[in-house]
């Protein structure tokens, strides 16, 4: 197959230079606010359950309940985020992942850490 013939330098069929598109720092900063609102409730229900966790630890109850509790309250995040922060609608796939994450690890670690330190004394 033959090549394409190029036009000469200085013709018509030269694209422009590249320019960047202007950023828009005020977009930008309160979609990261908006995430921030939503990282502090996941980091606040983490807590709460873990506190739930280890008080039902404490309390003897069965050690099944914590992980089913959690479970529920991980299907149940969707809603109670978007009811406490209802602009929570506009965000991606990946921040919802980080956010149910955010709940999960929190839980574990805020329930084993409250088990130790409560144990320790």
């Amino acid at each position: 197959m033959a090549k394409k013939v190029r036009g000469k330098p200085g013709t018509a069929d030269e694209e422009p230079p590249f320019e960047f598109p202007v950023f828009d720092d005020r977009a930008f900063l309160n979609h990261e606010y908006e995430i921030t609102r939503g990282m502090l409730i996941a980091g606040g229900v983490a807590l709460l359950l873990g506190i739930i966790s280890w008080a039902i630890d404490t309390a003897s109850l069965p050690w099944e309940l914590p992980p089913v509790l959690a479970l529920i309250v991980l299907l149940a995040l969707y809603s109670l985020v978007t009811r406490l922060h209802p602009r929570a609608r506009i965000y991606t796939k990946g921040e919802w992942a980080t956010l149910y994450a955010v709940v999960f690890f929190g839980w574990l670690a805020s329930w084993f850490l409250l088990l130790d330190t409560i144990r320790a004394f």
